[in-house]
């Protein structure tokens, strides 16, 4: 009985990861690590392989509509996924070095960091971003490709290594690094960064998960949580990211930044009282 509410209670969450996840494009890591380092009571390393294995198909499925949407720049994904899965491998090795009590602690303050980061650069740029109250679908063909072109390799490129490290050493996705850094800095379409960011974990969360998970022995009760999460994420993943095209871009950055800052405080208060 115990065994079908724990699957039950990670089908539900998963459910709403991938909502949440594809509709701001932060993949639903936060959230599911929360649920399982502080409901599940699990090892850093294990819980962040299961995450990055949730992350894995919501961003699948959420990047399946996304691309029929065409919302993704091929140039931007190549780029993000490069470096990022350089951060994700070496961010992997991370976990293993710090204990529970100090990898939960600092996991709530990164998410509160990156929550903060993507709630302040949402606020101070909304009047100055191209199309920010526009939803995708609004655009015109033309603007439609105009979003999608790639400037600042370099910085891109560095801000995908720092996301990626810590995602490989946290379980969370990237998105809430490189796509606040690509609306906020680089002053791209809101839709077709997270759409991109999304399509980019598909690598880093397999890169990540795989080397999470490697050398945890598989159960019964590991197969049914994967299957639940899996399963949940996905049906959640193709709602999300429908309702993204729809809504107007601000909302969609904003929603982000509270979404992260909500549960990195709800970790930072778990980890203090445990």
């Amino acid at each position: 009985m115990l065994f079908l509410y724990e699957i039950l209670l990670l089908f539900a969450t998963a459910l709403v990861v991938g909502l949440i996840g594809n509709l701001v494009g932060i993949g639903g890591g936060v959230l599911i690590m929360i649920i399982l380092l502080f409901g599940f009571k699990m090892q850093p390393v294990l819980a962040g392989g299961l995450s990055l294995l949730t992350i894995l198909a919501s961003a699948s499925v959420g990047t399946l509509s996304n691309i029929m949407q065409r919302a993704l720049s091929k140039e931007l994904f190549s780029l993000i996924a490069v470096f990022a899965g350089a951060g994700v491998l070496l961010g992997s090795i991370i976990p293993y070095l710090l204990n529970t009590k100090s990898f939960d602690t600092l996991f709530g303050f990164v998410s509160i960091g990156i929550g903060l980061f993507s709630i302040l650069a949402a606020r101070r740029d909304a009047k100055k971003i191209r199309n920010i109250e526009r939803s995708f679908t609004s655009l015109s063909k033309k603007e439609k490709e105009a979003a999608k072109k790639v400037k600042g390799k370099v910085g891109i490129g560095s801000f995908s290594f720092i996301a990626g490290l810590i995602a490989g050493t946290f379980g969370i996705g990237i998105g809430g690094i490189v796509g606040t850094y690509l609306t906020a800095i680089k002053k791209m379409q809101p839709k077709v960064a997270f759409s991109t960011v999304l399509a980019a974990m598909i690598i880093t969360s397999l890169l990540g998960s795989s080397a999470h998970l490697i050398s945890i022995k598989g159960s019964m009760l590991l197969l049914g949580m994967i299957v639940a999460l899996m399963v949940g994420v996905a049906i959640g993943a193709v709602a999300g990211s429908h309702i993204s095209s729809r809504i107007k871009s601000s909302r969609l950055r904003l929603a982000q930044g509270y979404i992260i800052l909500s549960l990195g405080i709800i970790a930072i208060i778990f980890s203090i009282g445990m």
